[in-house]
């Protein structure tokens, strides 16, 4: 390295820095003297204590752990199966040794930013007795922690999760009973936490954080089945235990084989919740003006946490005190007089409120039968066309008409043909969906309703009856749609802006594209309503039946592939109203394309459910067509699932063993569905005239 001269290294003269002039102490402004200080952060944010930093860290750990057995592909499932077993795994020992080092510390981590998520994490995976002892860790500082902007999260969580073990533990015997003395089931801390917070609950209802804790502890606390408590199971973590999933899959099994789910009457409801959610209610009409609960109704915040109070008000209780809540925000609709005009264009401005009108819904939907026909002949029958076409309205006006009577519904038919086209044109079907769906459950005014809908699609006069179906799978009455337009085409090319249903009162939104301004797409509403129309009697169907007969080969094979048109096809073959020859006709008209049906993900379940549905001969028909297909067939990824309900080999083998294996799954199929059905045969069951037919033969 070079040498550099010393006299180039010297350094200039130093010179003194002059010091910093210390800035002058800012004065406090002026200001009135009764303004208190703000208090500390700690008594705002961490009211039990700030989290020590090692514990900190320690959940840290414990999330990350998480994660990676999430991102390995681990079986959760098999763990908690295991987990009841004598050999706990390591998933179990983990979360056992996480509970047991937060023991005593749940609240501190509760107010937490970073440790509540961790906490509500863990409280999915652990078991029924750690479950207790975290939401035993809560009692006696709900009302602090329902009002924290963390903590809240916490407390609903944990309610969540008690729901989600509530049936679980009244099934078990081996985990209703509480471990120890001082330990309490999840019922006794459920019905504690609810006597905590009951006498603030008026003052929760309009607080930011507490009314969503509110709303789903009189959501469980209302719940009159299973099935209620069952709805909030599902809102719970990705992480189910394999334990819940199969009784889950239990009571969905139930329901499909009974077509309604079983209660359990060996566990019911506990008597507790119901007494102490209609305390709830006592406690809002004490000590809330009705002014007050009106702003609530149109309040965000309180809105939730109202219509919970509105349910149990009006579904619990004797039937005498039924409607007190409603009377107070609406006085005049339970005393049997006419409301007054006031009250009138409350209800009104309450259902074209985008708030309120979810208020409106649960009236309208829970309200006795006396207060729904005051309701209905005061406040919506004269407005009537207005509401059906409101973007918010048209909700109520739906939910209402699933309730109405034969004159009634008559009264909603007698609206202008100009106000059906408008509903159709601003893709709010929703009433017209209702209305139907009501005529084919009273049996009556089919008729007028098939009418109605002709006309809203401008095809009354249209001898061609796949106009129809066109129009209104792609809710376009105004143009007419040939058969040689894209929901024809088999193999459609994908749209740059495809259609996306938007949010509720608003319909779905055309593509933002100027060339595609017409799609011709189907809709979900357009679907929507071909389902209700084959759910009417027999003569009053026929228009959508001879629709679909009428359109050509590839069209239907289109609509198999489309994931909203194939839904029509699949009630068309399941609706129990549909004539057994037009069933025929249709599964008929498939035979030569069964092979394009099965080689797509979405016709392959068309194609089962067409096989299905048919007789012996028509299941022979369709299985010979498939013969010079089998092997490409069952080289598809769809193919294969047609073919193991066919069994070709067995047919080309042995053909009379192959029809009485048909048969007897027939006939398996119609007995479990004669059993379970809760209504009575009709006359000329379509599955009698089928084994009518294959005895003849």
């Amino acid at each position: 390295m070079p040498k550099i001269d010393k006299e180039k290294r010297q350094r200039g003269k130093k010179h003194k820095k002059p010091k910093d002039e210390e800035p002058a102490p800012e004065e406090p402004l002026a200001g009135p003297s009764w303004i208190a200080p703000q208090p500390a952060v700690q008594e705002l944010d961490q009211p039990f204590g700030a989290v020590d930093p090692d514990l900190k860290a320690y959940l840290r750990s414990v999330d990350l752990k998480l994660n990676e057995w999430r991102d390995t592909a681990w079986d959760v499932q098999l763990t908690q199966d295991e987990l009841q077993g004598e050999h706990q795994p390591q998933l179990g020992l983990f979360l056992d040794a996480t509970v047991t080092e937060l023991k005593g510390k749940e609240l501190v981590l509760a107010t937490d930013p970073e440790s509540s998520k961790i906490l509500e994490r863990i409280s999915h995976l652990v078991d029924h007795g750690a479950k207790r002892a975290l939401l035993r860790a809560l009692s006696g500082s709900y009302s602090t922690l329902v009002k924290h902007r963390f903590s809240s999260h916490v407390c609903q969580t944990f309610l969540k999760v008690a729901a989600e073990s509530l049936q679980d533990e009244a099934m078990d015997d081996d985990t209703s009973q509480p471990e120890s003395g001082s330990d309490l089931s999840i019922v006794q801390l459920l019905v504690s936490a609810g006597k905590e917070i009951l006498p603030i609950c008026p003052s929760l209802l309009s607080d930011l954080f507490a009314t969503h804790v509110l709303s789903d502890l009189l959501l469980i606390l209302s719940a009159r089945s299973w099935a209620d408590i069952e709805a909030l199971r599902e809102q719970t973590s990705e992480w189910r235990t394999s334990k819940a999933t199969r009784r889950k899959h239990h009571r969905i099994q139930q329901q499909n084989n009974y077509g309604s789910t079983i209660e359990d009457t060996s566990n019911p409801i506990p008597e507790e919740f119901a007494h102490i959610s209609k305390q709830f209610a006592d406690k809002i009409i004490c000590e809330i003006s009705s002014e007050d609960l009106r702003q609530c109704a149109f309040d965000q915040v309180a809105s939730s946490s109202l219509q919970a109070l509105l349910k149990i008000d009006l579904t619990l209780g004797k039937p005498k005190t039924r409607g007190r809540l409603l009377e107070l925000l609406l006085p005049g609709l339970t005393s049997g007089s006419a409301p007054s005009p006031q009250v009138i264009a409350l209800f009104g401005s309450m259902a074209r409120d985008k708030v309120a009108s979810h208020v409106v819904e649960i009236i309208v939907a829970h309200a006795p039968d006396s207060t729904f026909r005051t309701i209905w002949k005061s406040c919506l029958v004269s407005s009537l066309a207005d509401l059906v076409n409101d973007p918010l309205a048209n909700f109520s006006i739906a939910t209402a008409t699933s309730r109405l009577n034969e004159s009634e519904l008559s009264d909603v038919l007698k609206l202008s043909h100009e106000a059906w086209v408008e509903t159709v044109a601003k893709c709010r079907t929703g009433p017209l969906k209702a209305v139907i769906d009501r005529a084919a459950t009273l049996g009556a005014l089919e008729a007028a309703v098939v009418q109605i809908v002709s006309k809203a699609f401008g095809a009354e006069n249209s001898a061609d009856r796949s106009m129809l179906i066109n129009r209104i799978l792609t809710l376009q009455p105004d143009e007419a749609i040939e058969a040689d337009s894209r929901l024809v085409n088999p193999d459609p090319q994908p749209s740059m802006y495809p259609n996306r249903v938007k949010m509720r009162g608003y319909g779905p939104k055309r593509s933002e594209h100027p060339n595609a301004s017409k799609s011709s797409e189907p809709t979900v509403q357009g679907a929507l309503i071909l389902q209700s129309m084959l759910r009417l009697s027999d003569p009053h169907n026929a228009v959508i039946c001879e629709g679909i007969d009428s359109m050509a080969v590839e069209a239907r094979v289109s609509l198999s592939r489309s994931p909203i048109a194939s839904r029509v096809l699949d009630a068309m073959v399941d609706s129990p109203s549909v004539s057994a020859k037009a069933k025929r006709k249709l599964i008929s008209s498939f035979i030569g394309q069964y092979h394009i049906l099965a080689d797509d993900k979405l016709g392959s379940r068309v194609a089962e459910n067409l096989y299905k549905a048919g007789d012996p001969f028509l299941r022979e028909r369709v299985a010979r067509s498939l013969f010079e297909h089998e092997q490409s067939l069952r080289q598809s990824m769809y193919g294969r699932f047609l073919l193991n309900h066919v069994n070709i080999p067995l047919l080309k083998r042995s053909p009379e063993e192959w029809k009485r294996a048909q048969a007897k799954s027939m006939h398996e199929a119609a007995s479990m569905a004669s059993s379970t059905s809760g209504k009575r045969k009709r006359n000329g069951d379509e599955i009698d005239e089928v084994f009518q037919a294959s005895k003849k033969r």
